[in-house]
């Protein structure tokens, strides 16, 4: 689903100007349990990934994919809006 998104996303769009504007987007995502994992965990695992796909040149972190935790090297301005 992921990357269905990044697609439709990503897509040209003409806003009617010279030529049709693209849209550069970074996702990252991450599943789990609640009753194996806490939401803020859940939260910094997607917040890393989506980091990850930014450094290797965007689109989508695939199923599987891992990425070591680490602290952000960027506040996320959305985990403290999606905890409450």
């Amino acid at each position: 689903m992921a990357e269905r998104i990044h697609r439709q996303l990503t897509r040209p769009c003409d806003i009617g100007v010279v030529r049709p504007v693209t849209v550069g987007l970074s996702l990252g995502y991450a599943t789990g349990l609640l009753s194996q994992v806490s939401l803020d965990d859940l939260m910094h695992q997607a917040d890393a990934r989506s980091y990850a796909v930014k450094r290797g040149g965007g689109g989508v972190l695939g199923p599987g994919e891992r990425v070591h935790r680490q602290p952000a090297a960027t506040p996320s301005l959305g985990r403290r809006a999606v905890a409450r």
